[in-house]
C-alpha cells in the first residue's frame, strides 16, 4: 500500500461527476458523503516481495444490526483477472446474515476461509466497480513479472 491517496489527481477522480452519479443512482440521492480509504498499488509478487494482502475481508462490523453500505474501486490501469485484480465472493451479500447465524458458536467469521468462492474481476482503466459492503473482498496477487495493478 502506498500512502498517496490525497494526491490532487486522485481526488479529482473521486470527485468526478461520473462516479458521483453512479453512487447517487444506487443510493437514490445526490446528497452523499465521500470517504477516502486508500490507494492500492499491487506490484508483481517475487521471492523478495511476497504478496501481503489484503486477503478476503469485510470492511464492516459483523455484529447486528446490519445496514446497507457500498464501496467502490476505480481501476487506474487495465487489469486482467489474474494480475492483481479486485476479487469478491459473488452473491454473498444476499446470504451474509443467514451464514453468520449458521456458524457454530464461538466461530470467528473473519477466520472462515472463503477463498474457494472468490472470483477476481478483470477491468479496463477507468472502470468503476461498486459493491455491497456485505461482500467479502480482496485483491489477488500479481503474477506477471513486469505488470502491476493500481486502483483507488
Amino acid at each position: 500500500m502506498m500512502d498517496f491517496y490525497h494526491h490532487p489527481t486522485l481526488l479529482a477522480n473521486r470527485r468526478s461527476m461520473r462516479i458521483q452519479k453512479a453512487f447517487a443512482q444506487i443510493w437514490g440521492t445526490p446528497d452523499l458523503w465521500m470517504t477516502t480509504d486508500r490507494t492500492s498499488f499491487n506490484p508483481p509478487e517475487t521471492a523478495n516481495l511476497p504478496f501481503q494482502g489484503p486477503h478476503l475481508h469485510w470492511d464492516m462490523s459483523l455484529q447486528p444490526p446490519f445496514h446497507f453500505g457500498t464501496q467502490g474501486l476505480l481501476y487506474l490501469c487495465d487489469t486482467p483477472a489474474e494480475q492483481g485484480a479486485f476479487c469478491c465472493v459473488p452473491g454473498f451479500h444476499r446470504q451474509l446474515e443467514t451464514w453468520l447465524a449458521q456458524l457454530p458458536a464461538g466461530t470467528d467469521p473473519r477466520q472462515v476461509n472463503l477463498d474457494a468462492q472468490a472470483v477476481p474481476i478483470a477491468a479496463q482503466a477507468g472502470d468503476l466497480v461498486i459493491w455491497h459492503h456485505f461482500l467479502p473482498t480482496a485483491v489477488v496477487p500479481t503474477a506477471a513479472p513486469t505488470r502491476a495493478s493500481c486502483s483507488i
